[in-house]
């Protein structure tokens, strides 16, 4: 993945000018990079901590256009509702995060829910990445934050898991298990949760090798002790897992990379 962005970032991270420098750059990641997927950063920031440099909106919609000529899908990290309608403007095709700020914590404004839901993005919303810093919020926000994506999951938004790793500190692995168990205690069923992270997933990347066991993909599995679709925190207790087939364990016979136990 490349993220491209509007201000000044870290190395690695493209900042393109023009509509067409963003052209080129997007052309360049699909043909040249062979890229899954193509990010945008497009947040304002908060006015009274930091401010953000979004990109303008003809610069988005340069990178939504280029990419979809390539067949690649857009993601786009988001800030506040003035971010969220140019994103859907531009024609993304997914939000990383889910971080209701100011007003949007206390509802969402009208017909923003409506939009959303027939624009067909998909939304990973990281909940565990904000999980992670969670004794810095108030017990107020994170009931609002719970009760935004109740509504958001309600209206029909495609949901994908990601855990926003390293971020505060996650690691790979079981920042995800922790993704699915949050995404159960935020109102999705454990069977929800688990396409978030399988199917649903695969359709977001637009990829028709992964996220389903059918003849034709790749055979990644996950073994668990217990039932997922009772209890998603099963998902915790990894058996075995194998990867286009095999087998993946360290040298001491445990799973690799991934948490085991309670």
């Amino acid at each position: 993945m490349q993220t491209l962005h509007g201000g000044d970032v870290v190395d690695g991270v493209e900042v393109p000018a023009t509509p067409e420098e963003a052209r080129r750059a997007a052309a360049h990641l699909a043909a040249d990079l062979d890229v899954d997927v193509i990010k945008v950063v497009h947040d304002r920031g908060l006015a009274d901590v930091q401010r953000l440099e979004p990109l303008s909106p003809e610069i988005l919609e340069a990178i939504a256009d280029e990419a979809d000529r390539h067949g690649l899908p857009v993601v786009a990290h988001w800030g506040d509702q003035t971010d969220l309608e140019e994103l859907l403007d531009a024609g993304v095709d997914g939000l990383e995060h889910f971080h209701p700020r100011g007003r949007m914590l206390n509802g969402w404004p009208p017909d923003s829910l409506h939009a959303l839901s027939e624009s067909g993005v998909h939304l990973g919303p990281t909940v565990a990445v904000m999980d992670a810093v969670r004794d810095e919020w108030s017990a107020e926000a994170s009931e609002q934050v719970q009760a935004r994506f109740r509504e958001l999951h309600s209206s029909g938004v495609p949901i994908i898991a990601g855990s926003d790793a390293p971020m505060n500190g996650l690691s790979f692995g079981s920042g995800l298990q922790r993704e699915l168990v949050l995404l159960v205690e935020f109102g999705m069923t454990p069977q929800e949760a688990l396409r978030a992270a399988t199917s649903t997933a695969a359709e977001a990347l637009t990829s028709d090798d992964i996220g389903v066991i059918e003849p034709g993909r790749a055979a990644d599995l996950v073994a668990v002790v217990g039932d997922p679709l009772a209890d998603i925190t099963t998902m915790r207790d990894i058996d075995a897992v194998w990867r286009d087939g095999r087998p993946v364990v360290d040298e001491g016979g445990r799973t690799a990379g991934l948490h085991r136990g309670p």
